[in-house]
């Protein structure tokens, strides 16, 4: 538990920051709820449906979750789980450019992804595929490549930051001026 006495203000209470762990067991939960959309993305809609429409739902319910759940109700499910919630540097509510700003990290990936997967839906050697397995093989390409290095070196960096701030924000947080708090057992 890592706390601030002086706060983000002098004259606010005692504020407890949410951890690394308590965050990543947040992305944890959250990566369960979004599981079964992406396993049947990948081992029934790629291989059999073959649909264009299914794979733009899952990629804009997977783009949307994080900051739609942010904005509306200050946290993800896993972070209600866990007692956690975004505000920004006055501790309210965030508007939505600070939410935007701060899953920047999240909203760039997916986009690149889903336009890496878009293309090789648009080959042709596509319609003859009928495993996750031969998908993946004709998505390799440069553009996965790029796009998979850049996301590595985003995670390391993000939780580098994470893990060495004071009051445990990680880089998208100090991007759009967010905090990630824990609320006290009885709140709301």
């Amino acid at each position: 538990m890592k706390t601030d006495t002086n706060s983000l203000h002098s004259n606010e209470p005692l504020i407890e920051y949410g951890t690394f762990g308590l965050r990543l067991g947040a992305l944890f939960i959250d990566s369960l709820l979004i599981l079964p959309f992406i396993l049947f993305e990948n081992l029934y809609n790629i291989p059999y449906l073959k649909s264009e429409l299914l794979l733009s739902v899952v990629f804009i319910f997977a783009l949307l979750y994080k900051p739609f759940t942010e904005y509306y109700f200050g946290a993800t499910v896993g972070k209600m789980i866990l007692r956690l919630k975004v505000v920004n540097s006055q501790l309210n509510k965030p508007t939505w450019k600070e939410i935007l700003f701060r899953n920047i990290f999240h909203i760039t990936p997916i986009i690149i992804g889903f336009s890496v997967a878009f293309i090789t839906f648009s080959q042709p050697e596509f319609s003859n595929i009928t495993s996750f397995r031969e998908y993946s093989i004709l998505e390799k390409h440069y553009l996965n490549f790029v796009y998979q290095f850049i996301s590595f070196t985003v995670i390391i960096t993000d939780s580098l930051f994470l893990l060495t701030d004071r009051k445990c924000r990680a880089l998208h947080d100090r991007i759009a001026s967010t905090y990630i708090i824990r609320k006290p057992k009885n709140s709301k």
